[in-house]
């Protein structure tokens, strides 16, 4: 399902004029293909078309392909929530639709959603090796922050917070992108809940180690909390928080390899693998914001999902994986990066 939909006219006067070829690195579903439409008055859009084609390699196909529906109308009415509640931080939804194509058994409906174009995402812009100042660096984590917790407000958990998500905007700054994976705790998602909703490349240990945990906001908070400081070591070392932990990790004690027993079993080697983490990451952080930037890291990234989180939130200080405290430190420290920017450029 490529060049087949190119001249399709969609929703709010878009016509889809190319097919977006992903990264080679990318970790997008398999089941969607991005396009490019414009508008008549050349505006561009970001096309999300879902492939509605039966899966004959998969195990049971048509209960296959009703999963895949299931999840399109429920980011779908994820994204209506973020658009009523007017969540700035969001990739907006402009449209949604559904059109048959040609080449379909019996006209098969394509379910497709239509979003703002991004300039590109953060993964992107380290492939091209473009240097991230310490500035821009810390707008993105306040901005990304700002847009979890636009999110947590409504009870909506992100579960896939990576660079390729992080999407870049000329004007608007950053914004998080894909709700493929997403929860809503008001509306469970359809089928079998997985323990690793997201890319597991960028999952949390606890998720890795298969630990089972009953509360759903640590379930489903505490990984997104944990995705925002990957994020942070991200900027500043090029790498996830996943990888570089797995890489301080005994062979033996890894997850790939690990025996199983109880999450406590492994927690101090986890716990002493993230200060091996927090020391890498801090060697690539400016002095000026180094401290207070680490502990913060600190705070997102304990392994242990309990205690996650700002540490006035756990003494019942506010809402147990609040992120206001994290907006506001991180827009502190921004506004210190950008401060002594100033400061260089006017000597």
């Amino acid at each position: 399902m490529t060049g087949s939909l190119i001249g399709t006219r969609l929703e709010n006067d878009f016509v889809i004029e190319s097919a977006r070829v992903p990264s080679p690195t990318a970790t997008g579903s398999r089941h969607s293909t991005g396009y490019i439409a414009r508008a008549s008055d050349g505006r561009q859009a970001f096309v999300k078309v879902l492939d509605t084609t039966i899966d004959r390699g998969a195990p049971d196909p048509i209960a296959d392909l009703k999963a895949r529906v299931d999840a399109y109308f429920y980011e779908r009415s994820l994204l209506e929530k973020t658009l009523a509640r007017k969540m700035s931080r969001i990739v907006r939804a402009i449209a949604s639709g559904e059109l048959a194509t040609q080449e379909q058994a019996g006209g098969n409906p394509t379910y497709y959603l239509l979003f703002e174009l991004a300039e590109g995402d953060l993964r992107e812009h380290v492939e091209l090796d473009r240097q991230f100042d310490l500035a821009y660096r810390l707008r993105v984590l306040h901005q990304a922050a700002t847009g979890l917790q636009q999110l947590h407000f409504s009870q909506i958990a992100h579960q896939d917070v990576k660079p390729s998500n992080v999407v870049t905007f000329a004007q608007k700054g950053i914004k998080l992108a894909d709700l493929g994976h997403a929860h809503d705790k008001a509306r469970p998602r359809p089928g079998k809940e997985r323990l690793i909703a997201g890319d597991p490349a960028y999952a949390p240990p606890e998720q890795l180690y298969g630990y089972e945990l009953a509360d759903w906001s640590t379930r489903r908070f505490a990984p997104d909390l944990y995705q925002l400081g990957s994020l942070g070591t991200f900027l500043f070392t090029g790498v996830s928080a996943t990888l570089l932990l797995g890489g301080q990790l005994r062979p033996e004690h890894h997850w790939d390899v690990w025996l199983g027993g109880k999450y406590t079993d492994i927690l101090p080697h986890l716990i002493e693998g993230t200060e091996a983490v927090l020391d890498e990451t801090a060697d690539t952080i400016d002095e000026i914001v180094r401290p207070e930037l680490v502990n913060l890291l600190r705070y997102l990234l304990t392994p242990d999902p309990e205690r996650r989180g700002y540490p006035e939130n756990l003494a019942g200080a506010g809402a147990r994986f609040g992120l206001e405290r994290f907006v506001s430190r991180f827009n502190v420290l921004a506004e210190r990066a950008e401060w002594s920017l100033r400061a260089k450029v006017t000597r």
